[in-house]
């Protein structure tokens, strides 16, 4: 599904696991994959239907890279304590259906329900009781990544996914996710942050929501020329669990494309997620995902959780990078 989840969502999904038939989308709204999968969890499982959820720029790069680091982990015996992603390199055009989404998180909601969103990183799992600390990276120099951090425009979707992944994966015990964004020094990083919090206030209103999509409206994007001077890299950097010497050690993974991150590679994404639900479905459950972790068959899951390695050979096939690496 290509469109704002709130408008034809949950039609689609409902539809989707009732006739028995795999789902894919594009989403970035936690309130809505949150709500689909109190609806329609057990009955997906029951009827051995997958309903994948942010097959795009929103949330692969984020899900897949943790996996990577995870599944790296785990072929050494450790459970991975930690991961955080950085986004060193982002070139793109805006479009009006991501505002919209970023947007909705807070129009869609009451604002008790948009608070919780904001303050709970397992906000999508509503199979957990548990609450774990949204953590926001603000003008903070990273030593791992070299360089100054601040936040990340999509952090609020893509730590949701990211958990709901670890919640069916189990990465490891009090598992914890943030995102940030790279800059070029610490006045940089100020800089940012206003103009993304001052963005994120406009948005979070009702009537700065409607002034912003009046400037882009849903549906305008890049030009064709845009799309293909685009590109995008993303650094992880993955903590261990302590191991038998009570040492933890770091692993790091690179994800990169070579187009406009919210349309090149996102149509690449998407693409590529349905194709492997389409040819390669036998294969999911098996050993082919993940020597690992054990892939879901049916329910409301991610990317990570469901295709894992087979949607990772397939990204790389279609000239994206998902590398596990010795630096930046």
């Amino acid at each position: 599904m290509v469109a704002q989840a709130k408008v034809w969502g949950e039609k689609l999904v409902s539809a989707c696991v009732r006739i028995k038939t795999d789902y894919v989308d594009l989403t970035g709204e936690p309130q809505f994959i949150r709500r689909m999968a109190e609806k329609y969890h057990d009955l997906a499982v029951q009827n051995n239907v997958l309903i994948v959820n942010s097959c795009g720029f929103d949330s692969i790069p984020s899900d897949l890279g943790t996996f990577l680091i995870a599944n790296e982990l785990a072929s050494k015996g450790l459970q991975t304590q930690s991961a955080k992603y950085s986004a060193a390199e982002v070139v793109g055009g805006a479009s009006g259906g991501t505002i919209a989404s970023l947007g909705g998180m807070a129009t869609d909601l009451s604002p008790a329900e948009f608070a919780e969103l904001k303050a709970n990183a397992n906000y999508a799992v509503p199979e957990s009781k548990e609450v774990i600390p949204a953590k926001s990276i603000v003008n903070t120099y990273d030593e791992d990544f070299k360089a100054w951090q601040t936040v990340a425009i999509m952090e609020i979707p893509n730590v949701r996914n990211v958990q709901r992944s670890n919640w069916f994966n189990k990465y490891g015990p009090g598992f914890e996710y943030t995102e940030s964004t790279q800059c070029s020094g610490y006045l940089s990083a100020v800089g940012m942050t206003v103009g993304l919090y001052s963005m994120f206030g406009m948005a979070w209103t009702s009537l700065g929501l409607k002034a912003m999509l009046k400037l882009m409206p849903q549906g305008s994007g890049p030009s064709d020329e845009e799309i293909k001077k685009g590109r995008f890299t993303c650094h992880l950097v993955g903590t261990s669990t302590p191991n038998a010497a009570g040492e933890t050690i770091k692993v790091k993974a690179v994800v990169k494309g070579t187009s406009d991150p919210g349309y090149g590679e996102t149509s690449k994404m998407l693409s590529e997620s349905a194709l492997c639900l389409a040819l390669q479905r036998h294969q999911i459950g098996t050993s082919a995902t993940s020597a690992h972790f054990k892939s879901l068959t049916g329910g409301v899951a991610t990317p990570a959780t469901t295709m894992g390695m087979l949607l990772v050979e397939r990204l790389r096939k279609a000239g994206m990078t998902l590398e596990i690496v010795n630096d930046f």
